[in-house]
Formats: structure tokens, sequence, C-alpha cells
């Protein structure tokens, strides 16, 4: 079976194991409009 090869492949097939995460912690004290600012703000910065 033909297989696609290309510079840069195995870069793009690992990106997701570069970028950094971190598991949320529930907040019942947070408001819907300030978990809706929150996001709004981190999508800004993300640009």
């Amino acid at each position: 079976m033909p297989t696609l090869n290309w510079i840069g492949k195995e870069a793009v097939e690992n990106h997701h194991n570069q970028v950094p995460f971190r598991l949320l912690k529930r907040n019942n004290k947070m408001t819907i409009f300030k978990t809706i600012t929150l996001i709004l703000t981190i999508k800004d910065r993300c640009k």
C-alpha cells in the first residue's frame, strides 16, 4: 500500500504532544458570566 511522506510530516503528526495542557478544577463560586468572560479572554490571547 502506498504511503505519503513529506518534509515536516513528523512535526505535524506529533504536534499535539507539544501543546501544554492541564486539568481544570471545578469552581462552584464561578458564575456563568465570569466563566464566559474567562473563556473569551483566553481565546483572545491565543489569536
